[in-house]
């Protein structure tokens, strides 16, 4: 098991903190577009070698901007008290490959090709967002600020409507973060994800790797977020 002190990264170009898992420091990479709903063996073989390939390297943790939705531009600053979503992250089936292997590689074990192609199948046709967030107070009342979070919706372009519940709860944790008059206070913060199911869609021949919509969702307060989605960035 990987044990770390803070449940937080680092994101190059001045994006600052933000909350996240096991996975230490995550940075920035060249963008890669074409979402991919199924993987191929040699895809899968791929992703996973490029996982510990990340891993092994010194200089930098796992590569996540192509796979950013949203982030604030300073995370560790709180301007807007009413707003906890710190970052969106686009969780294809190549990005949780990657995932998995780079998670495996920094704990010392191997992701065997057989795993990989079974959970591969697994995440077919199927995308997830994986939310960073940080509660309202550091209080013991807000500790269970993640279950607040309402399911999601994925309203597509083409007049369909998806919806996903909060899931893969990692966390919380504390840490610090600035205010607007530039006090240091204590948040609990941590991350979950919403997974949604396009296989429907898929064998009614829509085009999954081109679908645009919104991903809507509201936070404990009753505050809803709403982001555009182009799966076509996102490979």
């Amino acid at each position: 098991m990987v044990e770390q002190e803070s449940v937080r990264l680092r994101l190059p170009r001045g994006r600052g903190l933000l909350g996240v898992g096991l996975a230490g420091v995550l940075l920035a990479s060249a963008p890669a577009h074409a979402f991919q709903p199924t993987l191929t063996p040699a895809e899968v073989k791929a992703a996973i070698d490029e996982g510990a390939k990340q891993a092994a390297a010194a200089d930098h943790g796992f590569m996540v901007s192509e796979y950013v939705l949203f982030d604030r531009p300073d995370p560790l600053r709180i301007d807007k008290e009413d707003h906890q979503v710190d970052a969106v992250i686009v969780g294809t089936p190549r990005e949780q490959l990657l995932y998995l292997s780079y998670l495996n590689a920094v704990q010392g074990k191997p992701t065997p090709q057989q795993q990989a192609e079974a959970r591969a199948k697994e995440l077919a046709t199927t995308i997830s967002f994986r939310i960073f967030a940080h509660a309202p107070s550091g209080l013991d009342k807000d500790r269970d600020f993640i279950k607040k979070f309402s399911p999601a919706e994925l309203r597509l372009d083409n007049g369909k409507t998806l919806t996903a519940n909060v899931s893969d709860i990692f966390g919380p944790g504390q840490d610090f973060f600035i205010t607007g008059n530039s006090a240091h206070t204590q948040r609990w913060l941590g991350a979950f994800s919403y997974p949604f199911d396009l296989s429907d869609l898929a064998r009614a021949g829509t085009d999954i790797g081109t679908l645009k919509g919104t991903l809507s969702l509201a936070d404990g307060t009753g505050y809803r977020y709403s982001f555009p989605v182009d799966l076509a960035k996102y490979q």
